[in-house]
C-alpha cells in the first residue's frame, strides 16, 4: 500500500475510532512532548486564529477477554479513572457478529473532551480475546498544550506503550485563494525543515504528506516516509478556510 492510500484508509477509519486502526497502522512510538512543540511551532508560522488541538491514541490490550462480560469489567474501570466521579458518562455497549465494542465520551476537566472505545472479539465468540481501546482528547481552549492531553493519554494507557497522533487546527476567515493557499503550506513546510513527500489537492482541499528531523515519529509506506501532515479546507457553511496540522498524520475529521 502506498504512503497516499495508506493516509485515506487511516483518516476514514479514525472518524469512526474502528478497531481495524491498529491492523493498519501499527508502529510503536515513545510520547515525545517535542512532537507537540514542532507542531505547534508550525502552527504559528500558518498565522491563523486557533480552532482546536486534539490526541488521537490507541493500543492493543495483550490480555485474553473470554467474554463480553470481562471486557465490560476492564471498560468501566478504565472510564471511571479517566472521568471525574460526578462527569462519568453513560457507557454505549454494542454486540455484533461476535465482536463486542464500548464507548464513553465526556468532560474531563480543563476544557478538555474525552471520547473513549473498546472493541474486542471475545474467545467464546472465535476471536482471541485481545482488545484495541482508544482514547481521543481534544480542547478548543488556547491555553491548554499537547504536553496536558500526553499525560493525561499516558495515566489512562498506563500499562501499556501507546501509539498517538497529535492535531492541531486553526482557520483563516473566507475563502482563501490557491497562490495564498500556497504560501502558507509554504511557511509551515519551512516552520517544520520539512520536505515534502506528497501532495493531494481535491476539490477545496489540499494536503501534504512531508518528513521533518523535528517530528521523531514517522509513517512509512512505499518506501517513502512522513511524519507531518498539513492540510487547508475550506468549508462553505462556516465561510473559513481551515488549517489542520497533524504528526506523523491527521487523524481528526476535517
Amino acid at each position: 500500500m502506498d504512503l497516499k492510500k495508506k493516509i485515506l484508509v487511516v483518516l476514514l477509519i479514525c472518524v469512526v475510532l474502528a478497531p481495524v486502526i491498529i491492523l493498519i497502522w501499527a508502529f510503536p512510538v515513545t510520547i515525545d512532548s517535542s512532537d507537540g512543540a514542532a507542531i505547534v511551532r508550525v502552527f504559528k508560522a500558518s498565522g491563523t486564529r486557533f480552532n482546536k488541538l486534539e490526541l488521537n491514541g490507541w493500543v492493543v490490550i495483550n490480555r485474553a477477554f473470554l467474554t463480553e462480560d470481562s471486557g465490560r469489567k476492564y471498560f468501566d474501570a478504565k472510564v471511571r479513572k479517566l472521568f471525574r466521579p460526578e462527569a462519568v458518562p453513560t457507557i454505549k455497549l454494542v454486540s455484533e457478529n461476535g465482536f463486542f465494542s464500548a464507548e464513553a465520551e465526556g468532560a474531563v476537566g480543563q476544557g478538555l473532551t474525552a471520547r473513549v472505545a473498546l472493541h474486542v472479539k471475545p474467545v467464546n465468540h472465535g476471536g482471541n480475546g485481545k482488545a484495541y481501546l482508544v482514547l481521543s482528547l481534544r480542547t478548543e481552549n488556547p491555553q491548554c498544550s499537547f504536553k496536558n492531553l500526553e499525560k493525561i493519554s499516558r495515566e489512562f494507557f498506563k500499562e501499556n506503550q501507546f501509539h498517538k497522533s497529535l492535531v492541531i487546527s486553526g482557520y483563516f476567515s473566507g475563502e482563501m485563494s490557491p497562490p495564498g493557499a500556497n504560501e502558507v503550506l509554504r511557511k509551515m513546510l519551512a516552520a517544520a525543515h520539512a520536505q515534502n513527500v506528497e501532495a493531494l489537492a481535491n476539490g477545496q482541499l489540499v494536503s501534504i504528506t512531508a518528513f521533518s528531523p523535528d517530528v521523531r515519529q514517522q509513517l512509512t509506506g512505499n518506501k517513502k516516509s512522513g511524519n507531518i501532515n498539513m492540510a487547508l479546507r475550506y468549508n462553505s457553511v462556516e465561510n473559513r478556510t481551515f488549517v489542520y496540522i497533524g504528526s506523523p498524520i491527521i487523524t481528526s475529521e476535517y
